[in-house]
C-alpha cells in the first residue's frame, strides 16, 4: 500500500487525486488511469534520500582526488624517471575524468535498482533509466537544503510522450496531454526546468525539476556566462535551456 501523506507537503492534494484513479495493485501501469499521476510510496528497501546524497558527494570528492593523485604520481615519476609511474597516471587521469562524468549515471543505476525491488516498476519492458533529477517544490527550489524533496530516476529519451518518474519517496506520471507550463529555470547554474501538469479537472501540481548532470553541467554553465556578457549566449546556450529542451522532446511537448 502506498505510504499514506503528510498534509503539509506540496503534492498532498496531487497524492489524493491520484488514488481516487487508481485501484489497489495498479502502480506499476500508470497509463491504465487515463491520467497523470503523483503517487506516495514512501521510502522502501532502506533507500533514504540523506544515504544516496552521501554517495553522491564521495563519488564527486574521489573523482577529484584521483585527479590530485594522477597529477602528482606524473610529477614524481617525471622527476625520478619512472617510466610505470608515467604510464600509470595518464590512465587513472582518464579513469577519474570518466568518473567525473559518469557518476550521477552510476547513481541512478544503484538507485533504480533498488528502487525497483518494491510493488510495482513503470520501466519493466522498457529502457532502464539513466538520468537522475532532483525534483523540488517550484517556490522553495532555491531554497538551499541539505537533501531535495525527492530524488527521481527517468529516461529522458526522445518522443515518449510521457514522463516516468521513479523517486525515493513518490512515483510520478505526466502525460504530455496534461502538460500546462514547462520553463527554463536560468538563475541558476545547473541545468533545470519547472513543469506544472494537471491531474484532474480541479487539481495541478507544479514542480523544479533540476538535472544532476555533474561536470558536464558546470563546465558549459561556465562558457555560457562569458559568451552572454558579449552578446553570444546563443553559441552555447544556458543549461537550463538544453534541459528544458530535453524534456521538451521527451514529452513529445510543443
Amino acid at each position: 500500500m502506498p505510504a499514506e501523506p503528510e498534509t503539509e507537503d506540496f503534492r498532498y492534494r496531487a497524492v489524493l487525486a491520484s488514488a481516487r484513479r487508481l485501484s489497489e495493485g495498479a502502480l506499476a501501469s500508470p497509463e491504465a488511469a487515463g491520467a497523470s499521476l503523483c503517487m506516495a510510496t514512501g521510502d522502501m528497501q532502506g533507500v533514504r534520500l540523506g544515504y544516496v546524497q552521501i554517495a553522491r558527494v564521495l563519488l564527486f570528492f574521489l573523482g577529484f582526488a584521483g585527479w590530485d593523485l594522477a597529477l602528482v604520481l606524473w610529477l614524481d615519476s617525471a622527476q625520478k624517471g619512472w617510466q610505470p609511474g608515467l604510464a600509470l597516471a595518464p590512465f587513472l587521469f582518464t579513469v577519474f575524468l570518466w568518473l567525473s562524468f559518469a557518476r550521477e549515471e552510476l547513481v541512478a543505476r544503484w538507485l533504480y535498482k533498488r528502487l525497483r525491488r518494491r510493488e510495482g516498476d513503470q520501466y519493466a519492458g522498457r529502457p532502464q533509466p539513466r538520468s537522475l533529477l532532483e525534483l523540488e517544490h517550484a517556490t522553495t527550489y532555491a531554497a538551499v537544503k541539505e537533501v531535495p524533496e525527492d530524488l527521481v530516476v527517468a529516461t529522458l529519451d526522445p518522443g515518449q510522450g510521457a514522463l516516468r518518474l521513479e523517486g525515493v519517496s513518490h512515483r510520478y506520471f505526466v502525460r504530455s496531454a496534461d502538460v500546462v507550463h514547462l520553463e527554463a529555470v536560468c538563475t541558476h547554474p545547473v541545468p533545470a526546468a519547472t513543469l506544472s501538469f494537471r491531474l484532474d479537472a480541479e487539481t495541478e501540481l507544479t514542480v523544479a525539476l533540476s538535472e544532476c548532470a555533474g561536470l558536464r553541467s558546470v563546465l558549459q554553465s561556465f562558457a555560457h556566462a562569458p559568451l552572454k556578457l558579449v552578446g553570444l549566449g546563443a553559441w552555447i546556450p544556458h543549461p537550463g535551456e538544453t534541459f528544458a529542451r530535453k524534456l521538451r522532446r521527451a514529452l513529445a511537448f510543443d
